[in-house]
Order: C-alpha cells, then sequence, then structure tokens
C-alpha cells in the first residue's frame, strides 16, 4: 500500500510546472543550511587569506571548511 502511494504522490508533484518549484518559498531548514554555509566558508577563507604564518594543519582545516560550506550553500 505504501507504494502506490508514494508513486501518487510523485505523480501529483510532476503535474505542476517547474515555475511553480522554483518560485516557491524555501523551507527554514534550507534556509538555515545556507547561512550556516556562508558562514562555514567564510571563516574557512579568512584563515586561508590571513597574513602571517599559519601552520598547515590549520590551512588544511580551512580548506575543508570552505569546501563543506560550498556544499551547503549548494544544497540549499
Amino acid at each position: 500500500m505504501l507504494g502506490v502511494y508514494s508513486l501518487s504522490a510523485i505523480s501529483e508533484i510532476y503535474k505542476k510546472p517547474m515555475i511553480y518549484c522554483a518560485l516557491a518559498p524555501i523551507p527554514c531548514f534550507f534556509q538555515f543550511l545556507k547561512k550556516a554555509g556562508l558562514s562555514i566558508a567564510a571563516v574557512g577563507i579568512a584563515v586561508i587569506t590571513a597574513p602571517g604564518a599559519v601552520t598547515a594543519i590549520l590551512l588544511a582545516y580551512a580548506g575543508h571548511a570552505v569546501t563543506g560550506g560550498t556544499i551547503l550553500v549548494s544544497i540549499s
């Protein structure tokens, strides 16, 4: 019974034109993900571009932070 219900729900989604999906409001969870991703990426970029001697481990973590932040922003 679950499979029949999920197929009908999916078919209802595809009946709407894509413009309605694109213009729909963004859920709060994804807005939070976008803000968190931007913050994480900004901190990573700030550490990478910091003047002076920065340890290699900190630079590696900053690179991972930029990558993770970029992925979070692209999800939302």
